[in-house]
């Protein structure tokens, strides 16, 4: 396994993309070349793998999405029977209805916020009983939450330890810092405690 290259202008697209890289780098990189710096790692990423590989740039900006509802969810009355539209926006009116319907206890969270945009149509007493199913399978024995792809450094601690419960958090984070240098991807593997015998 080759150790991870400096971020140059001359490294090659294939190789950058064989390493874990901090998305702060990456900012810092895209500035030193005059490349755009806004959006996620994963696009960031992808802007520079584009152009280390062909020295141009890919359009990321993105059409507005279209939206044909006028329900404003800054300020309309909201009940149980009101609809899910294309406009839908968590707002503090939202979180007020919510809070009244479901008790101080409530909060957003990303798999309900990620349903109440998908659901067009659904109503918010529909919602309500998403929320308290989401909330039910988050605390049954054993639930793991889902680890978006850009967050590498939680998914590997967490399969780390899940592999290694009787193993220290600290060897856990000693083996993600190599693990991380080398070619390759970040996945969590059993052979990765020979890294604690050095």
């Amino acid at each position: 396994m080759s150790r991870r290259p400096r971020l140059t202008p001359k490294l090659k697209a294939s190789e950058f993309l064989d390493f874990y890289w901090l998305k702060e780098e990456l900012v810092a990189f895209c500035r030193s070349q005059g490349l755009p710096v806004s959006g996620n790692k994963e696009l960031l990423t992808k802007r520079i793998a584009t152009w280390l590989r062909s020295g141009t740039v890919e359009s990321t900006r993105k059409s507005p999405a279209k939206t044909t509802s006028t329900f404003d969810w800054h300020c309309e009355t909201l009940s149980k029977k009101t609809r899910l539209t294309d406009s839908y926006k968590n707002t503090q009116n939202v979180r007020r209805f919510f809070k009244k319907e479901i008790g101080d206890h409530f909060s957003f969270n990303v798999t309900f916020m990620a349903w109440l945009k998908a659901n067009e149509g659904k109503t918010l007493a529909d919602a309500i009983d998403q929320w308290h199913q989401i909330r039910s399978e988050r605390s049954a024995p054993g639930f793991e939450p889902t680890i978006a792809p850009q967050f590498e450094y939680n998914a590997y601690i967490q399969a780390f330890m899940k592999a290694n419960p009787r193993r220290k958090r600290a060897d856990a984070v000693a083996c993600w810092k190599e693990k991380k240098s080398r070619r390759g991807h970040n996945r969590y593997q059993k052979s990765d405690l020979q890294f604690l015998k050095k």
